[in-house]
């Protein structure tokens, strides 16, 4: 389980200063538990600079540097609570970027290697850790060669879920025009599974900026429907929510 933030906002500002001091406090405050590692992706040109690490959010003194010192109007943070058996170490970080995306995930499925089989063959070479994540997000790109990055993140977190045991396959992807959040957690009959609130997603706005996280920090926030996802456009903050169901039936 992991936490993720994404925001765009209506000028560059750092981390640190859209969020204030207390949200920044207690965002950070989760890596006590989400202890193995963060990362943070902004937008260099077409492309998504990465800086992360495995060390813990408090303890890290690059994050305090970065939160502070990066200025951007769109970007994804990221703290991690390492799948069972994935190692900690940075490559299995989040975000993940490839080209002009940026891809953070929240969750596990079950036999994640045989999703390599779907991943388009010119991609393999692309992955560098070992993470179910990683390969989520190739599954994503794959479906984006023929389909809108919204209508493709819905395929893959339907394919997934269809072959695949999971807890939750909520996603934050950031491209030099929009951020994408998908809600998507286990069904119904696995309801009873502890802590279903580590997989809620929320979002907040206003005229300057729209906030979309995982739970356990801040106030003012507007609950996501499960199975729904959340497109904000960079160049007018416009948000809409729409179900999978919706956007699936867009292709």
């Amino acid at each position: 389980m992991c936490r993720l933030l994404g925001w765009v906002s209506d000028e560059p500002t750092t981390l640190a200063t859209l969020i204030g001091d207390t949200d920044l406090h207690a965002f950070a405050q989760l890596s006590s538990d989400h202890k193995h590692g963060w990362g943070l992706a902004w937008p260099d040109g077409d492309e998504f600079m990465v800086r992360k690490s495995p060390k813990r959010a408090l303890d890290s003194a690059m994050f305090d540097t970065t939160v502070h010192a990066v200025s951007t109007d769109i970007g994804l943070a990221h703290l991690r609570w390492a799948t069972s058996g994935l190692a900690v170490r940075t490559d299995n970080n989040h975000p993940f970027s490839i080209g002009p995306t940026a891809f953070a995930h929240n969750g596990a499925f079950e036999a994640h290697n045989d999703l390599l089989d779907h991943v388009p063959g010119d991609l393999h070479s692309l992955r560098t850790g070992a993470t179910d994540s990683e390969l989520y997000y190739l599954l994503v790109l794959g479906y984006a060669s023929e389909a809108p990055l919204d209508v493709a993140l819905a395929r893959a977190a339907a394919h997934i879920a269809d072959r695949h045991e999971f807890t939750s396959l909520n996603a934050m992807i950031a491209t030099p025009d929009a951020l994408y959040a998908l809600c998507y957690f286990y069904p119904p009959e696995l309801a009873n599974r502890p802590s279903m609130q580590y997989f809620d997603l929320v979002y907040r706005s206003d005229d300057h900026a729209v906030t979309v996280a995982s739970t356990g920090w801040g106030a003012g926030w507007t609950s996501m429907p499960n199975r729904a996802l959340l497109t904000v456009q960079r160049d007018t903050l416009a948000v809409t929510v729409r179900s999978v169901d919706e956007v699936l039936a867009t292709a």
